[in-house]
């Protein structure tokens, strides 16, 4: 081969290795976030290595946008709730109260900074991580902006104090010691006057995985169609 052939060959090589460098740098990292049956949750990488310690020197990963890969064991399990929490982010995830299998999310993990998760299954464990001043992965795609809604108008789009429209139904909950006690088990969508009698505050999760802290004795409560839960007692809200 003569040489400028041969410096042609290299030359190519070298740019088709520069474009796989590249790709490899812009395509999007992942974290694993797995949830057993036993309630304890894992976070890892792609090939295992596990992300987060309870003490001594963090977990260094890269900074930039992380596709987390949601995985359960599905059948209903009662899973506790994933956070994740650091500068840009806070995520809070439990597989869609166990009905899922498989989900995902993006974080964006900024450069040079801290970042913990934990399990509600084991409270004030906290598992640290690092990121490096190395950034890697793309922004995802921006959606598209959703139309403007047309309609009555509301006063609020807060569940809390929402103007759904129509007479407000009551809705008792009884809160003795960690048991609370909710008067139905299933309920139409619609406005509705939370009344509270017991300690206070008390802990509501939307269907979205939204956490509401109830402070007052009555309180105005907009219920969605889905699986609310009061404390840790559900509620089967239809449309």
């Amino acid at each position: 081969m003569k040489q400028s052939t041969l410096f042609a060959t290299v030359v190519a090589v070298a740019a088709l290795g520069a474009q796989g460098a590249q790709a490899a740098r812009t395509a999007t990292p992942q974290l694993y976030v797995n949830f057993f049956a036993s309630g304890t949750i894992a976070v890892t990488l792609p090939d295992g290595t596990p992300i987060g310690v309870t003490s001594g020197t963090p977990t260094t990963i890269p900074a930039g946008y992380y596709q987390l890969v949601f995985s359960g064991p599905g059948g209903c399990s009662a899973l506790p709730y994933f956070h994740l929490t650091g500068p840009g982010t806070n995520i809070v995830a439990n597989m869609n109260e166990g009905l899922a299998q498989k989900t995902q999310s993006v974080a964006d993990l900024q450069p040079n900074s801290t970042y913990q998760w934990s399990s509600d299954a084991f409270p004030g464990v906290m598992h640290t991580f690092a990121t490096s001043a190395v950034v890697e992965g793309t922004a995802p795609p921006q959606a598209a902006t959703p139309p403007k809604p047309t309609g009555k108008a509301v006063s609020s789009s807060s569940l809390i104090g929402s103007a759904v429209g129509g007479s407000a139904k009551t809705l008792a909950v009884t809160v003795t010691g960690s048991h609370v006690a909710v008067a139905a088990k299933r309920l139409p969508a619609g406005r509705y006057t939370l009344t509270v009698r017991g300690a206070l505050p008390l802990l509501v999760t939307t269907p979205t995985h939204k956490r509401l802290t109830i402070a007052k004795r009555q309180t105005a409560l907009a219920l969605t169609a889905g699986r609310w839960l009061f404390g840790a007692t559900a509620l089967t809200v239809s449309a």
